[in-house]
């Protein structure tokens, strides 16, 4: 035996002279409490190092299966069929696999190739995580992608009552852990089938992944939870569920001023700023692992740093970055046809933008308040060609402090976008917009025709969003040609939807 494991307890040792499943079988016996006696801490811990030697040279998705295989209660009792015609299936484990796509559910007679991306949104207290979902989710539906949400599962428990129980400090976590296994796993699997029969991309996005419960607990506490709730106790298995982990840092690491306990009015966080430092630093280790692990930083102003979050997400995605300020434009007529090809990831929306002022608000004009549906259409399922439809909903507040607007916007249920349109500005009309949006030579253009307020004639729009590497202008004689522009209106404030909601009598 070589000097390297010759601190191996026996149990260690035999499991390392196993080789193979051997290791990775001792290994789940023992920490499922299948083996008995005078087993304690420290021979688990040799064992797991033991299998840690002999999972090395696996990757990806075979680790991920025959840790899951094996660290199932029932396996040891009566091992499905199922189980062990995967793990014959499985290579040796000192072949090397690399991890396969995503999801390639590639349709050869269409053409077509469909994939799941699954990207994790964490950081620390108050670090703009909400708004940043909301913004990112509305970027990438406007690109054409399906976009679909997993919710903290602290938050859920949270609002159903169940709260942290200081005797039983792992209980909280346990609950956690498996909530969000359940949740993501259940939206994993439908978006899979969704990809499979949609001509779309599909992205997920998670608030918060599993790995986030790393920094709630020590080591051995977190090997607990990740038993209990049968999952691998590979942090490496856990940070590879996801293709991206984007991090945001706290303000009360760098933009100290913003840092707040309350939102909404309400106490949602706990944390002094130098807990919420302490907790996000615990954050970035335990995800540090992970390949695709971005930092966003408080550099600039909290726009420069979701700016920098599309980015990292465009990154991955392949697709480019464009500036969030659009040239804006009016049309003389909708395009009579678009082109053949360089056309990518077009959609069609309608826009339901409903101005609020709530009682808290009376007299403020420094705070303006939305509420908006999209009504997303442009995606078909194959099958029986009807159109999946897709609404979502969100509130959307701007507050001026020190000349400078600072943005909020939190995705809303169905139910508490109606219950916000009880409040509608009396001193406003509703918005509608139709939407076409598309991708044209690395720029993203979004034809907007007003159907709300009725305007003759009919108010027609563009804006496009250029590039982050474009440095000039866009102007009216840039524009393609399959788009009749009259002129370019972007400093024109009378073209905006926040002027046009506003009665003549406001005006």
């Amino acid at each position: 035996m070589s000097s390297k494991n010759s601190g191996l307890s026996p149990l260690g040792a035999l499991a390392i002279g196993m080789g193979g499943m051997g290791a990775v079988a001792l290994g789940a016996y023992v920490m499922n409490g299948w083996i008995k006696g005078d087993l304690n801490y420290k021979i688990e811990k040799a064992v797991q190092a033991a299998m840690r030697e002999q999972l090395t040279s696996l990757k990806g998705e075979a680790k991920d299966q025959i840790i899951h295989a094996l660290l199932t209660p029932q396996f040891a009792r009566q091992p499905s069929a199922l189980q062990m015609s995967s793990l014959s299936r499985l290579p040796t484990l000192h072949q090397t696999q690399s991890a396969p796509p995503i999801v390639d559910s590639s349709d050869e007679k269409s053409g077509h190739n469909k994939k799941v991306y699954k990207l994790v949104l964490t950081g620390g207290p108050c670090a703009g995580k909400s708004t940043a979902l909301a913004r990112v989710k509305g970027f990438l539906q406007s690109r054409g992608y399906f976009v679909a949400t997993v919710a903290e599962a602290a938050n859920f428990l949270h609002q159903n009552g169940v709260t942290y129980y200081p005797k039983e400090p792992l209980m909280f976590q346990r609950a956690v852990t498996s909530i969000q296994r359940d949740h993501e796993e259940r939206i994993f699997k439908y978006c899979e089938e969704i990809a499979m029969h949609k001509d779309c991309t599909v992205v997920i996005l998670c608030d918060r992944g599993l790995q986030d419960g790393r920094s709630y607990c020590d080591e051995e506490a977190w090997m607990t939870v990740l038993r209990d709730v049968g999952l691998p106790l590979s942090e490496e298995a856990l940070r590879s569920r996801y293709d991206a982990i984007f991090h945001l840092v706290t303000a009360a690491d760098g933009a100290e001023k913003y840092y707040t306990k309350m939102s909404d009015g309400k106490m949602v966080r706990h944390e002094e700023p130098a807990q919420a430092v302490a907790l996000d630093k615990n954050l970035q280790s335990a995800w540090a692992g992970h390949p695709k692990h971005f930092i966003l930083k408080n550099t600039g102003t909290f726009d420069d740093k979701i700016n920098n979050l599309v980015s990292g997400i465009c990154s991955v995605l392949g697709i480019v970055a464009t500036k969030r300020k659009a040239a804006k434009f009016l049309l003389l007529s909708l395009p009579k046809s678009f082109p053949a090809s360089g056309l990518h990831n077009m959609s069609t929306s309608i826009f339901t933008k409903t101005y609020v002022r709530m009682p808290d608000n009376q007299g403020k004009d420094s705070v303006v308040m939305f509420v908006r549906e999209r009504y997303q259409t442009n995606f078909r399922v194959t099958e029986d060609k009807k159109d999946l439809e897709i609404r979502s909903y969100i509130l959307k507040t701007i507050r001026t402090e020190d000349n400078q607007n600072i943005e909020e916007i939190r995705t809303l249920s169905l139910r508490e976008y109606k219950g916000y349109l009880s409040f509608a500005d009396s001193d406003r009309v509703v918005v509608r917009q139709k939407r076409v949006q598309f991708t044209f030579d690395d720029k993203f253009y979004e034809i907007v025709e007003y159907l709300k307020p009725v305007k003759t004639p009919r108010l027609l729009l563009l804006n496009v969003h250029q590039s982050q590497e474009d440095v000039e202008p866009m102007k009216a004689k840039d524009v393609p040609d399959f788009i009749p522009v009259e002129r370019e209106v972007t400093k024109e404030r009378e073209y905006s939807a926040h002027y046009l909601s506003m009665k003549l009598t406001k005006k």
